[in-house]
């Protein structure tokens, strides 16, 4: 059978979430932090046993611009981290 060489790079800035697929090939889903309206941490009893889950990312205007995070280590750690980013995107600016 084929050998399928995938590496995928999660990234959360302060401006984006950014889902990078692929080590021959590439694939790169984004979104801008703004937004994102859910947030979802998911772990089945196996991933909890593991440490690992997926967090889920709805944003708004369109459906099949969806991302997740599959596979990450502490899902909550992630969900805390993007919650501060949303905060610090959306803090008016004092003048």
């Amino acid at each position: 059978g084929a050998v399928k060489l995938t590496r995928t790079t999660y990234t959360i800035t302060s401006r984006r979430l950014r889902v990078e697929i692929g080590l021959l090939s590439r694939e790169l889903r984004e979104t801008r932090l703004e937004l994102v309206q859910d947030v979802v941490a998911r772990q089945t009893l196996l991933e909890r046993v593991l440490g690992v889950g997926s967090v889920e990312f709805s944003t708004a205007g369109a459906a099949d611009n969806e991302l997740a995070f599959t596979g990450v280590s502490d899902p909550q750690r992630v969900v805390r981290t993007v919650d501060r980013a949303l905060a610090a995107c959306v803090r008016p600016t004092l003048r």
